[in-house]
């Protein structure tokens, strides 16, 4: 017990800047080794010697590290002599003995090699002591060695130093360009991750320039910049929105470690499947949980849990968010019985471990999915022993959550497949989308005039300009090489069928800008040019998906409406029963089914005359708008999810304790979701939200048509008192202009990014959680209506029908469908969200749970 607090308490004061302190307490079991068994008694002399180095005594570090080589570690069976070459190495380096600095540091190579390990520490080890013995060239490679390595591990503060010591090296050789790159880089780094080494940097340019005056800038970027500008693009991609909230946690679990009152708590999470053995996912996952975010709910938010009050948690008991920055992550060895495969060990004081742990395995399994590219392969996953796993498309857009498709690129990136990952173009771009002065400022600086820039903003259009983002076009040698540069998201894609009026390489190049646009609905990335008619989405207006031909051909088409690359006919019914004849005459394609959504006018997008030339060639174009519910009143969902899915846990567990089940069957059974590589919690847990009114990425479609003629002609009315009701719309009530008429959209998704997008919550019943009113209106939910494709149900449509002045009965009655709390508990449930937190960080999405008025 005395060694694991004395330990704990040294770990801790180092990780957090205490040298002193850390050092004091290591001294102190420094002088109780001998009472240690071997394997405890290694561990304490080797992170003695290093916290002797650190606090500025390399001459003691030393002769403890040479004692500790000769008795060979103390027989401690993690005696690790690359390691000690290393640290020797290093401490030699402070000392000023640069030749004895170079001896270890080869040294440690020699041993790594034979291990198959790449020391990244050692070689810009040995990159200074050669610097500082006048071999220029050789420092220079072996930062560069070093650079590499980092890069590939996303080791964003070696690769900022490594980069700053081929800086001071090029300095010394007299290369302007290459030592004010590499400074440049270095800088970018450190003001993310490390902003306490800006002043060194500063100071190397300012040096740079003073001491090259006279040296003429030379055109190339030097060796390698390619490789950390990637790195850089990582670190300006990893934005708060998709990071880990404290309030992810597994509630159940959680509590019951807090219940359980213990100080330590420890979980495994695996790093490879079969042959897939990942080198980045560990640093990854570290630095996932040494960030998750603090939330100003907690721990009022967990304490106002039913589960808490059942557990009988008191307000003093819950354990401090600082405490996971007490958390110590090490990866096991390979081999042994408990540990079959190289896994994250997590331990930690108190029992944040566990309450992550499902979220951090999903994470996991994305990121190896997408590493071995067998997201759509499932023998392959059945082949390494990942049977009854189903994974989505790896295509961004289909992932419920940015944190999801975060670790999903950055596993394709790993597999150097990709030269980006595909979510750095929504997180680039995420600055700038609520913030129109932003927007057009960035288009200014592109080469647009004012009144072009604010039409392309409010347009639709995201302006991404290189002198914002040099890292993008890095190593870029042509237009070619912008193709795949976000993944999956070519730049200049164009449908075969229906071609661009020019296509880029007849574009003349002085009507190119310095820059890309992205379309904010479709996740199109064009590069910018001057304002024309270039009809990027086709030019043909008459174009139809050729799946439907047959059912065109029996409507009486009355226009189109136009989506991304294809025209959609509009049709006009004058009661119930022709729509129903309309509707059978669709031929359904296996494993996708026919959807509906009822509205009581159709919504169109509003592009201006600029962007409608650049995009469709023409002004005269009707575009229909079917958002997510969250970006129409420009809300980011995300900010809610955390907490929404907490409380769904929550009433999960209540509603089973109410009908006398035993808890731990439940929480089995939601481990299953929650842990499930197909994103099936998440997006049960949106979709139930979206069904009784919380803004989110999705929007509420139906397989019954005769729920969506209800919705398209019945008209929301809210009331005096706050609540909301219905009413139904008589003959009087149609507009005369067809334009405004009630319509029906007939959705069929036929392509591979949409097919899976479209979800029911029914995964929740396996949960004891049963929802009327989505049973009741046949709800689907589809989601990914947001971010950067907020229009992606539009791709979907088969065509859209408006509903002539005229009786349309359903046979459906207000009253079934939205059944009152006292007989849907989960509409109760959400109505007491409602009640609780309308007014809180989270009110934008909680208020918007109507109240309706009971049926007179």
């Amino acid at each position: 017990q005395n060694y694991s607090g004395r330990w704990q308490m040294a770990i801790n004061a180092l990780q957090n800047g205490q040298t002193t302190l850390g050092l004091s307490e290591l001294k102190k079991l420094y002088d109780l080794r001998n009472k240690l068994n071997s394997h405890l008694r290694g561990d304490v002399i080797y992170s003695y010697a290093v916290a002797l180095s650190i606090a500025g005594f390399p001459d003691k570090a030393v002769v403890i590290l040479k004692k500790f080589r000769k008795a060979k570690g103390e027989r401690s069976p993690r005696y690790d002599p690359t390691s000690v070459a290393v640290e020797l190495s290093g401490a030699y380096l402070v000392m000023g003995q640069y030749e004895l600095a170079r001896t270890e540091a080869n040294l440690a190579l020699e041993l790594a090699a034979k291990r198959n390990i790449s020391p990244l520490i050692a070689y810009i080890n040995k990159g200074i002591a050669e610097r500082e013995l006048a071999n220029l060239d050789d420092a220079d490679s072996n930062f560069l060695t070093a650079l590499k390595i980092a890069c590939k591990q996303n080791d964003f503060l070696n690769a900022a130093i490594a980069a700053e010591h081929l800086s001071r090296t090029a300095l010394l050789q007299k290369k302007k360009t290459e030592a004010y790159a590499w400074a440049e880089r270095a800088e970018k780094i450190y003001q993310r991750v490390a902003p306490q080494h800006l002043p060194t940097t500063k100071i190397l340019k300012q040096t740079i320039i003073e001491r090259l005056e006279n040296i003429p800038i030379s055109l190339g970027l030097p060796k390698g910049v390619q490789l950390i500008d990637k790195l850089i693009i990582l670190t300006e991609g990893t934005p708060q929105h998709s990071r880990l909230d404290v309030l992810d946690i597994d509630l159940y679990q959680f509590l019951f470690g807090v219940m359980k009152k213990e100080k330590k708590f420890w979980v495994v999470i695996p790093l490879e499947m079969g042959s897939i053995k990942p080198a980045n996912l560990a640093p990854t996952l570290i630095s996932e949980i040494e960030t998750i975010s603090d939330h100003e709910c907690y721990p009022s938010f967990v304490q106002d849990t039913f589960l808490a009050r059942h557990f009988g948690i008191q307000a003093n008991e819950y354990p401090s968010v600082d405490l996971l920055k007490t958390s110590i992550c090490h990866t096991s060895v390979p081999g042994s019985n408990l540990f079959p495969f190289t896994s994250l060990i997590w331990e930690g004081m108190g029992p944040w471990p566990w309450g992550f742990n499902p979220v951090l395995r999903l994470l996991s399994s994305l990121y190896i999915a997408a590493l071995g590219n067998m997201i759509s392969d499932l023998e392959k996953l059945a082949e390494v022993g990942i049977p009854d796993m189903t994974f989505l498309s790896l295509t961004a857009r289909t992932w419920p959550r940015p944190i999801h498709a975060r670790y999903i690129g950055l596993g394709e990136f790993e597999s150097g497949k990709v030269p980006t990952p595909q979510h750095v173009l929504e997180d680039i771009t995420r600055i700038v989308r609520n913030d129109n002065k932003f927007n057009n400022a960035a288009f200014h600086t592109m080469g647009y005039t004012e009144d072009e820039a604010s039409d392309m903003t409010q347009g639709g259009l995201i302006a991404i300009p290189f002198s914002e983002y040099p890292s993008l076009v890095s190593g870029i040698s042509d237009w070619e090489s912008w193709w795949d540069i976000f993944g999956g998201i070519p730049v200049e894609e164009y449908n075969s069928v229906n071609l661009p009026r020019s296509l880029l390489y007849s574009i003349p190049k002085k009507d190119l800008r310095e820059g890309l646009f992205v379309d904010s609905y479709y996740q199109t990335p064009f590069w910018a040019r001057t304002p024309g008619d270039y009809a990027l989405y086709g030019e043909k207006n008459d174009q139809f998906r050729d799946h439907y031909d047959d059912f065109r051909k029996k409507l009486n088409i009355m226009g189109t409406i136009r989506t991304k690359h294809y025209a959609v006919p509009i049709v006009e019914v004058e009661d119930f029963a022709e729509l129903r004849v309309l509707s059978n005459k669709i031929l359904e394609y296996p494993n996708t089914g026919i959807f509906f959504r009822g509205q009581t006018k159709g919504y169109t997008l509003k592009r201006t005359s600029i962007v409608k030339r650049l995009l469709f060639g023409r002004e005269n174009v009707v575009e229909p708008s079917l958002l997510g519910s969250a970006p129409r009143r420009r809300l980011d969902y995300n900010r809610v999810h955390s907490a929404l899915q907490l409380h769904v846990q929550d009433f999960i567990y209540q509603q089973a304790v109410n009908s006398g089940n035993d808890l731990e069957p439940i929480h089995n059974e939601w481990l299953k979701l929650a842990s499930s590589p197909a994103g099936d919690w998440a997006i049960a847990v949106m979709a139930l939200g979206q069904h009784y009114g919380i803004p989110t990425n999705g929007i509420d479609i139906t397989s019954n048509l005769e729920v969506a003629v209800w919705f398209a002609t019945h008209k929301f009315i809210k009331l005096e008192d706050g609540r909301a009701r219905f009413r139904q719309m008589n003959k009087i009530d149609w507009p005369d202009n067809p334009e405004l008429w009630p319509v029906v959209y007939f959705i069929q998704p036929v392509t591979d990014s949409i097919i899976p997008s479209i979800r029911k919550i029914e995964s929740l019943r396996n949960l004891g959680l049963e929802a009327l009113r989505p049973e009741r209106q046949f709800a689907q939910f589809f989601w990914g209506a947001h971010s950067i494709h907020q229009n992606r149900l539009a791709e979907a449509l088969v065509c859209m029908v408006r509903l002539k002045p005229g009786e349309y009965d359903t046979g459906l009655t207000y009253y079934h469908l939205f059944p009152p709390p006292y007989e849907d508990p989960t509409y109760k449930f959400m109505l007491d969200l409602r009640r609780r937190y309308s007014d809180g960080p989270f009110g934008p999405f909680f208020s918007e749970i109507v109240d309706y008025k009971l049926a007179e």
